[in-house]
């Protein structure tokens, strides 16, 4: 008979590419106090993606959310989305996209380029803690892409 034993997800890395200062700071004011982060990038490039590929390569059991801002200055954020999704499918990278320009456009942008999800800005600081918890539980079950099961005979 085999036995399963299912190891637990090592810690989640974030990546937050938002071209608003105050924006990145709440997200990282937010995500500090969880326990599961091991890291917080953050980050107002497409260098980003050189940086993912990065630590990916460091780093290849890793678990990372990356938090996209769609409507960057001057860079469009389903472009960086495009490029991540040629290098990492959507059940292996999640990406939740963000825009302030609460629109159906905006929205269908994101899920036509494989956003996992999509979150409309502002958030209030209550509202963003519930937001990132619920998407931590959430993409750090074994049963999406993170966290390893070995097979034992």
């Amino acid at each position: 008979m085999k036995k399963v034993i299912t190891m637990p997800p090592p810690l989640l890395n974030i990546f937050i590419i938002d071209d608003n200062k105050a924006d990145r700071d709440l997200m990282h004011y937010a995500l500090d106090p969880i326990p599961e982060i091991g890291g917080i990038s953050l980050a107002q490039t497409p260098d980003v993606i050189e940086e993912i590929d990065f630590f990916f390569n460091q780093n290849p059991d890793c678990q990372v959310i990356v938090f996209l801002d769609l409507h960057l200055m001057p860079f469009d954020g389903t472009v960086i989305l495009n490029e991540l999704r040629k290098r990492y499918p959507i059940g292996v990278l999640p990406v939740v996209c963000m825009s302030g320009h609460n629109d159906e456009q905006s929205w269908a942008e994101a899920y036509e380029a494989d956003a996992n999800t999509f979150w409309e800005k502002p958030m209030s600081l209550d509202q963003l803690n519930i937001e990132l918890r619920s998407i931590i539980r959430f993409f750090s079950r074994d049963s999406f892409a993170f966290g390893s099961a070995q097979v034992i005979e």
